[in-house]
């Protein structure tokens, strides 16, 4: 694959896996496939860069066929409002747990690149959107699952942000050209 003139390639990758993850009875499989591809925008975003293409692998057992389609659904619904592509993968079959695995590919440009081994001691620490929606989210279906989630309009909206996170890709080009050297996505907790 080529990159735009005077860009590099970005890569990263992320893996869902069931039980550990996410459950079945918390999430549609259109909400996993979003929120799938949402991780590895988020890591993009991340580096200020464009979203490109993407390779999907997902091991399932043989009865949850019709779950990947949906899954790709929601996959294919985020890809389009954000310009990415779902070009190719793998689909295998488990005696175990569902597992997603996204691996996305985009490219940004090499001066305005969001490093992590750019911060410096004395640097402004600053959070772009709420933090602890996801964590309010997956502590609500914990303690009463989706279906009683969603009858609460507060609780139904950490549900949606631990089920479908907004990847902040407009942010990171953003703040990539507004002179930031460094950001980091912390959807895996705000401690690293």
């Amino acid at each position: 694959w080529h990159v735009s003139d005077g860009c590099v390639a970005v890569g990263t990758t992320d893996m869902l896996v069931e039980g550990i993850h996410f459950r079945l009875d918390w999430i549609t499989p259109l909400d996993l496939g979003w929120k799938a591809l949402a991780a590895n925008l988020s890591d993009l975003a991340a580096m200020g860069a464009r979203p490109g293409r993407a390779l999907v692998s997902i091991a399932l057992l043989a009865e949850q066929a019709p779950l990947a389609v949906e899954m790709y659904e929601g996959m294919a619904e985020l890809a389009r409002q954000t310009g990415t592509y779902v070009v190719g993968g793998d689909i295998v079959r488990t005696s175990g747990p569902l597992v997603v695995n996204v691996a996305l590919v985009g490219e940004a440009d090499p001066e305005r690149l969001l490093r992590r081994d750019a911060a410096q001691p004395g640097n402004l620490v600053a959070v772009t959107g709420h933090v602890g929606g996801s964590a309010g989210g997956l502590a609500v279906l914990s303690r009463d699952g989706a279906s009683a989630a969603a009858r609460d309009a507060n609780c139904a909206a950490l549900v949606s942000a631990h089920n479908r996170p907004r990847p902040r890709l407009q942010a990171g080009r953003s703040l990539a050209n507004a002179g930031v050297k460094c950001t980091i996505d912390v959807s895996d907790g705000v401690a690293s």
